[in-house]
This record gives C-alpha cells, structure tokens and sequence, in this order.
C-alpha cells in the first residue's frame, strides 16, 4: 500500500509506519526505542502511538511498565 495513503488513512506518518511495521511483522515484540529506531522516527512519539494503538486494540498491546509490545 502506498506510504502516502496510509498516512492521510492514519493522519500520522509515525503511526502509519509503525502500523506497518506490526503489520508486516506480527511476531514482533519490541520496545518503543527499538520501534523507533526501525521506522525512524522520535522515541517519545513512537511510545505514544503504540500506547494509542494498543488502547485502540489495533496492537495486541502494549506494557507501558516493561515498554515492550505484547506478543
């Protein structure tokens, strides 16, 4: 899907990304540090998604204590 797309769809660059990054690596545990550095993006803010997103249920979920994303 094109980048672009995703991010008028989503109405954040970093969240596009980092949905796309789970997305297409659902077996995927990682930290918002190590999510960040693979999207390029702002650790603070790459947090801040996967904690929306976990709210939102679209990632399975997200310990904000162990910062790590739930498999």
């Amino acid at each position: 899907m094109n980048d672009k797309l995703l991010e008028e769809l989503f109405g954040s660059k970093i969240r596009a990304r980092v949905l796309k990054l789970f997305a297409h690596n659902p077996q995927l545990a990682l930290s918002a540090v190590e999510a960040a550095r693979r999207v390029k993006a702002d650790r603070a803010l790459c947090r801040r998604t996967m904690i929306r997103l976990a709210r939102l249920d679209i990632l399975k979920s997200y310990d904000v204590k162990n910062k790590k994303k739930k498999r």
